[in-house]
């Protein structure tokens, strides 16, 4: 018998790890479907909008950085083996490495962009002049002629390490940064004036209990946050709990709080519209939490099959968050996680962009928001080391799936009714299937293209025949060039059948 449609009327909520969600409002998974992109005149259309990318440089090493200034409208990008600027037009520039630079922290700060090396800090600037590159800043007359920095072997995550001096410009105009000495996390400081002459850098100004190793520096307030891991070999076995430092600059002391993470790894922080956000986990997952206070979190979202990103991997706009990392379901691929939305779409997890790198333990180690809902991703795998970018013409490879609908009962899928953003052109691929019992068993629909649908259709009508026992979703898989939407709602028509 027939029975009352189902329909799929929101993205909105996002989606989580659990395989059934309970709500018709959310959904199991996708890659490279981002929501709060515009459709003719709507904007932040809350559309099933597929969004693709491409490679536009290819690098020597790991991108580790990827930094803006206020003085140009250049963009640099530190890697284990490059220093490379890009103007607007992204047309390159290959600048002098620092010596034995390997993307181990970088940082913009007064004019300047500031490189850390195993063991020494350098700088390139000033960038509103003719800019040039110093090595050793740090050790030579330039900051002070400090004591060297310490090259403290750090876990890799999917083929590279943590970066080992991760900075961070704080609002009591210094550079924070972090490094271990006589087996101790520490934080230095750089301090210039507005036209880079030192005044009054330092060597070790705080540091942490023994067997901490400074990841990711933020700030909390007028306070700094500094997330340390216990050991170097996470990448094979926990050797401890991970915690977050909390620092009052003033203090000449120490810290004046110390707060466990319950994850071996912490490996970005940063403070977005006041929130402080932590990105902890371990090698195969992470959950992303903001502190309130007081030893407390509250936990946003988390991601079962993607370590926690770099702190050059983690990045914002407005109200919505970026990080970059990896998945495996519904496919193995470098990808970029987001929260929330650039307009008044709501807080959800999304799966906003899927790389186009096809190489073994492929993983977004930086990305830089550059425009309204535009990245420039780092993007590193055995094989390759790439930088990509937003394109209208990219080829698009992108993955939504629905929430898993409980049936309970034998039944049968008839029609699936559906809206599009725009006609049915010649560049138009979206690929439909129905999977019923738990994945078990799946129906290829008819091809959403012009052969199919010839006389450049948006509303489309899929028959089907799938037989079910318990439960169906839908998986849409967009090819082509042309980003062509699914509008909401998605109808499914079906009947209940006789118990065999």
């Amino acid at each position: 018998m027939a029975q009352k449609p189902i329909t799929i009327d929101s993205v909105l909520g996002g989606w989580s790890e659990s395989y059934y969600l309970g709500s018709r409002g959310a959904f199991n998974v996708s890659l490279g479907i981002d929501p709060d992109y515009a459709i003719g005149q709507t904007k932040s259309s809350g559309a099933i909008v597929p969004v693709g990318y491409e490679k536009f440089a290819d690098l020597t090493g790991y991108p580790k950085w990827i930094i803006t200034n206020p003085k140009t409208a250049d963009t640099y990008v530190y890697s284990s083996a490059d220093f490379i600027k890009y103007d607007a037009n992204y047309s390159e520039a290959s600048l002098t490495l620092p010596t034995s630079g390997a993307g181990n922290g970088a940082v913009y700060y007064n004019d300047y962009i500031y490189l850390a090396t195993p063991t020494d800090i350098a700088r390139y600037g000033q960038l509103s002049g003719t800019p040039s590159l110093t090595n050793n800043a740090w050790t030579g007359a330039t900051l002070g002629s400090l004591t060297a920095l310490t090259n403290t072997t750090y876990p890799s995550i999917s083929g590279t390490s943590i970066p080992n001096h991760p900075m961070f410009s704080h609002s009591d105009n210094s550079v924070y940064v972090g490094d271990v000495v006589s087996g101790k996390g520490v934080l230095h400081r750089i301090i210039t004036n507005a036209t880079g002459t030192n005044d009054g850098s330092a060597f070790n100004v705080i540091d942490f209990p023994y067997g901490y190793y400074p990841t990711c520096i933020g700030n909390f307030g007028k306070d700094i946050a500094v997330g340390c891991i216990q050991g170097s070999a996470n990448a094979t076995t926990i050797q401890g709990e991970a915690k977050m430092f909390l620092w009052e600059v003033t203090n000449t002391d120490t810290f004046y709080d110390e707060v466990p993470l319950g994850d071996p790894l912490v490996t970005a922080i940063r403070n977005i519209n006041g929130n402080l956000y932590v990105w902890s986990g371990n090698l195969t997952s992470h959950r992303v939490r903001i502190y309130l206070g007081n030893g407390y979190f509250k936990e946003v979202c988390s991601v079962d099959d993607c370590p926690p990103p770099f702190q050059g991997a983690v990045d914002s706009e407005k109200g919505k968050i970026y990080w970059g990392g990896s998945t495996t379901y519904p496919e193995s691929t470098a990808s970029v996680f987001s929260y929330g939305s650039t307009s008044n779409l709501g807080m959800g997890l999304h799966n906003v962009v899927r790389s186009t790198a096809t190489g073994a333990n492929a993983r977004i180690t930086a990305l830089k928001a550059i425009q309204s809902n535009k990245l420039i991703l780092g993007v590193g795998s055995d094989s390759e080391k790439q930088l990509e970018k937003y394109s209208a013409t990219a080829s698009i490879d992108s993955t939504f799936r629905t929430m898993v609908f409980p049936i309970n009962r034998r039944f049968q899928i008839e029609m699936i009714k559906l809206s599009l953003g725009g006609s049915v052109t010649d560049s138009t691929v979206i690929t439909p299937k129905v999977y019923v019992d738990d994945g078990s068993d799946s129906e290829a629909l008819k091809v959403i293209n012009s052969t199919n649908f010839s006389n450049s259709e948006r509303i489309i009508k899929l028959s089907s025949t799938k037989i079910g026992n318990n439960n169906f979703f839908l998986d849409f898989a967009f090819s082509g060039t042309t980003s062509l939407p699914i509008l909401l709602p998605i109808t499914v028509y079906f009947k209940l059948l006789d118990n065999e």
